[in-house]
């Protein structure tokens, strides 16, 4: 299949997921909500809303194929980009938040995330690397970020920052398993 094929593959698999998403940010944006701040829910939200918006845009046009489609992919790139961006900017709101809570509710909005560009976007290196590098940096800075936070005792971000180390190998060998097949 050709880079164009599986573009618009991507974008009709993305087309298909809406609601999902939809429903997983109206979730996360109620907790943002009832527990940091309603005003930052409601920016989330609408962050989250234009990002939809031209996911549907570029689609259509990606769809429509012609001269314009280069220009469509480009804009989707760097869409998928500001969208990764959103979802990861939560991850690292709740991460920061101090509390087991807001560690467990951080890590798996950014395991999510991650999981879900790296299923979706797996065919398409481009989307793929456009949607990963906004989450794989906030999941890079967590474990450094409670090494630095004097929250946490030096042994428990220690223990945590191994976890990742090897949640990262692990990660990565699947990565590069499933971009092998």
């Amino acid at each position: 299949m050709n880079q164009r094929a599986m573009l618009t593959e991507l974008v009709d698999r993305l087309g298909k997921d809406l609601w999902s998403r939809a429903l997983a940010a109206i979730g996360l944006g109620a907790v943002l909500w009832l527990f940091v701040d309603a005003r930052l829910a409601l920016t989330w939200w609408l962050l989250i809303a234009v990002n939809e918006a031209f996911e549907l845009w570029t689609a259509k046009g990606i769809r429509r194929g012609g001269g314009a489609t280069d220009h469509y992919e480009t804009v989707f790139l760097i869409n998928l980009v500001l969208g990764s961006s959103v979802w990861a900017a939560a991850a690292w709101i709740f991460w920061t938040s101090g509390g087991v809570a807001g560690l467990v509710l951080g890590l798996a909005i950014v395991l999510g995330s991650l999981y879900h560009v790296s299923c979706n976007c797996i065919a398409h290196g481009r989307s793929l690397i456009a949607a990963g590098i906004p989450l794989l940096a906030v999941f890079a800075a967590m474990p450094v970020q409670m090494l630095l936070d004097p929250r946490y005792e030096g042994s428990v971000a220690i223990q945590a920052a191994i976890g990742f180390v090897f949640l990262s190998a692990y990660m990565i060998s699947a990565l590069m398993e499933s971009l092998r097949r």
